[in-house]
């Protein structure tokens, strides 16, 4: 940091629109009400698709018709919400089209994409007032394009963005480098197949006909933490021609279809009626070496090698021999149950991960399903008169969509008076604020009280509920919940469609004790967030020169 420091204020630096430096676009969706546009191969990204970093996959994807009527966006570029929650961004890593709330900047040469997001958080604060409207601000192209930012050299930016990169990798624990370092120096002595057995049964062989089966596909995969969030029943006459693996607890599914969306789940249930897709190749791994194969099969070198191999066009796949002959180091099971420790204790510290710690202390006690409604008092909120200034500009604390986004809020962009106020429900604190409408699933916790406006939904838990708990539980169930919003464009859910979302619900010890682990698991991302606010202070600093 200090010498990127260094090394800037003896560079010049230049300030430059996002027009002037990149090619900007907006996007646009094909009409819903022609089939032929829909349900294909080629991304489209909405703001339900966005907030991580990368994007390696969309909710939905649309037809060659389709795609011919959008602009398409390069892989590589920013794509930034200009409506609703003004600021959430991604770059895509793959080609696509977006919806209309998204604007897109393609860099031109000599200018480094890495360096343009992370200089766009920093002055993510300042672009937000730019917003126009009331309930839902928006930024149009033309002030997207306008926004500046401060460029030094290219070899400056490239060095800052190598910086920016590691400290991302940092999110991942020490072991993902220590894991790189030691795996890839050791010799290859033997393949992915070595440490598998081989007898993965078809469905024919172990169910009858009239036989209900949970079925496992790729879209219910959760790339983030390689989890399987949800199943679909079939009787095994009715199900898909795919459904022909049977799997079990602790089988590692690794997806052989676009394999840089890097869809691999382990099977963290149980059942005995769970079938898998022939999209997965499925790794059953011997004694002690399954977080080893795991390790293996998350890492960047397999999916460039597996990349490489695939083959298909539109729909790049390898197939089963590709993924068990991949060469490998074999380990001792001493060396393997060594691995597995340090693999374990990394994960602790990722949410991710930290969900199957949950479902194994939970399948121990008794779960009930509850509804939020009936575990919490549930409100919406409104939006004052913005044509009367005796609502506006005062102390108390108005929650809009552009305040969410941490798990905590502990200001707001706006703040209105007590008139302002006394026209709006009242949310105390450490209620869930949960975005409803535009980007679903964008969730905080109030440190103080405050109102919101209408696009939020609010949940303040009763007495034998936890707050942290059910935020987790939502964060869980976010990609089912996103699926019952209602719309084209803007995708919403009302207050009681809000309210009948259903959790499982431990007793209020296990609540508790979830709670005070997830906490835990934050404070261990303190020091990412430090090596984060350490970029940006530079780029600030570079600003300061300049003013």
């Amino acid at each position: 940091m200090s010498q990127f420091i260094e090394m800037t204020t003896r560079s010049e630096l230049n300030k430059k629109s996002i027009g002037e430096i990149a090619e900007v676009r907006t996007g646009s969706t094909p009409s819903r009400s022609n089939p032929e546009y829909w349900n294909g191969t080629h991304y489209w990204v909405s703001a339900q698709d966005m907030g991580n970093k990368y994007i390696y996959d969309t909710l939905e994807k649309i037809t060659d018709k389709g795609y011919a009527t959008c602009k398409v966006v390069p892989a590589g570029s920013i794509l930034y919400v200009c409506r609703g929650s003004i600021g959430v961004m991604s770059i895509n890593t793959m080609d696509c089209a977006t919806n209309q709330s998204i604007c897109t900047a393609t860099c031109k040469k000599g200018y480094n994409t890495e360096y343009l997001y992370y200089a766009l958080k920093v002055a993510e604060k300042t672009i937000k007032k730019q917003g126009i409207g009331t309930s839902f601000k928006s930024l149009n192209q033309s002030a997207f394009s306008s926004i500046e930012i401060l460029f030094p050299a290219i070899e400056i930016q490239d060095k800052f963005a190598a910086i920016a990169k590691q400290a991302d990798k940092s999110k991942f624990g020490d072991f993902k480098s220590q894991f790189i370092e030691m795996l890839f120096k050791k010799p290859i002595t033997g393949k992915i197949g070595d440490l598998v057995d081989k007898k993965i049964f078809s469905v024919k062989k172990i169910h009858s006909m009239n036989d209900i089966i949970e079925y496992i596909d790729i879209s219910s995969v959760e790339r983030s933490n390689h989890s399987i969030v949800e199943t679909t029943s079939y009787v095994v006459s009715n199900a898909p021609s795919r459904a022909q693996q049977c799997v079990r607890l602790d089988d590692i599914l690794v997806s052989t279809v676009r394999p840089i969306n890097r869809n691999i789940a382990v099977v963290n249930s149980d059942k005995n009626n769970l079938v898998a897709s022939t999209g997965f190749c499925v790794l059953r791994p011997k004694l002690a070496f399954k977080e080893y194969l795991l390790a293996i099969v998350q890492s960047d070198k397999y999916t460039e090698a597996m990349i490489d191999k695939a083959s298909g066009g539109l729909y790049p796949a390898v197939n089963n021999g590709d993924v068990l002959n991949y060469g490998i180091y074999i380990p001792d099971e001493e060396f393997a149950k060594k691995f597995s420790l340090i693999y374990q204790q990394a994960d602790k510290s990722k949410f991710g991960d930290f969900k199957s710690q949950f479902i194994e202390m939970t399948t121990r006690s008794e779960l009930n399903k509850k509804s939020i409604g009936e575990i919490a008092e549930v409100r919406t909120g409104s939006t004052p008169s913005r044509s009367n200034p005796e609502y506006w500009n005062g102390t108390h604390y108005w929650v809009s969509a552009q305040d969410m986004g941490n798990k905590y809020i502990y200001d707001t962009l706006e703040k209105i008076t007590d008139k302002g106020y006394a026209t709006c429900k009242v949310v105390p604190a450490g209620s869930i604020l949960y975005v409803c409408r535009g980007s679903i699933g964008v969730m905080s916790i109030n440190t103080m009280d405050c109102a919101t406006n209408q696009s939020i939904c609010t949940a303040t838990c009763k007495k034998g509920y936890n707050t942290e708990y059910l935020y987790y539980a939502l964060k869980v169930a976010e990609k089912t919940i996103k699926k019952q919003g209602i719309g084209t464009s803007f995708k919403s859910l009302n207050q009681s469609a809000f309210s009948s979302i259903e959790i499982l619900f431990p007793a209020i010890e296990i609540q508790d004790k979830f709670a005070a682990i997830a906490k835990q698991a934050d404070k261990s991302k303190s020091y990412v967030r430090i090596a984060l606010k350490n970029l940006e202070s530079i780029l600030e600093y570079c600003i300061r020169q300049v003013a």
